[in-house]
């Protein structure tokens, strides 16, 4: 009876050598009720919500270690015309090190603006293979509040790079994420 969608374009940029800044632009759309037509219809409403992020590469605590911040929905969006919900608004902040060539862990600490909880995230990536122009990725985490937990995948081929996520959900069905990412910057050299 519910359905929700997201569709989302990202851009990053890289403002100096060891520091970043990105945007998404988020497109929502909800649907409550049947696609039937029938009288359980009570309608559907899109909004568009901006998403914030920086991190910053701190190679004099450790080579391999970034931090950064994000803010989620920073422009308030609602959805629904005579009870209008904004959704969700978030703030994170977080860490990620490489403690050997190919293998990254991950903590966040993520605190919802108008939910009292905070939810602590880990996840951890390895590299599988790489091969000129791509690589293959492997991931898993966790994180409370719910407790949830994840695993997923990464094929990159020259330009194009598919990912694969699954969430689980204690009470709600499963969560299956698929995204094609094409990267349009100039290659390293």
């Amino acid at each position: 009876l519910l359905r929700e969608r997201t569709i989302t374009a990202s851009h990053g940029i890289p403002l100096q050598e060891d520091f970043r800044f990105g945007y998404n632009l988020n497109l929502y759309d909800l649907k409550i009720g049947p696609d039937d037509g029938s009288s359980n219809d009570f309608g559907s409403d899109r909004a568009f919500g901006l998403d914030l992020g920086v991190m910053a590469h701190v190679k004099k605590v450790k080579k391999d270690l970034w931090v950064g911040g994000f803010m989620r929905n920073v422009n308030q969006p609602k959805v629904g015309k005579s009870l209008p919900k904004e959704l969700n608004r978030a703030n994170s902040i977080g860490l990620s090190f490489s403690p050997y060539s190919g293998a990254w862990i991950l903590l966040d600490v993520t605190k919802e603006v108008t939910q009292p909880r905070t939810m602590w995230k880990g996840g951890m990536e390895f590299e599988l293979a790489k091969w000129t122009g791509g690589y293959m990725l492997l991931r898993a985490g966790a994180h409370s509040s719910p407790q949830r937990w994840s695993a997923g995948a990464t094929v990159k081929i020259s330009v194009l790079a598919v990912d694969y996520a699954f969430y689980n959900h204690e009470v709600l069905s499963d969560t299956h994420l698929v995204s094609l990412r094409l990267n349009f910057g100039r290659a390293k050299k």
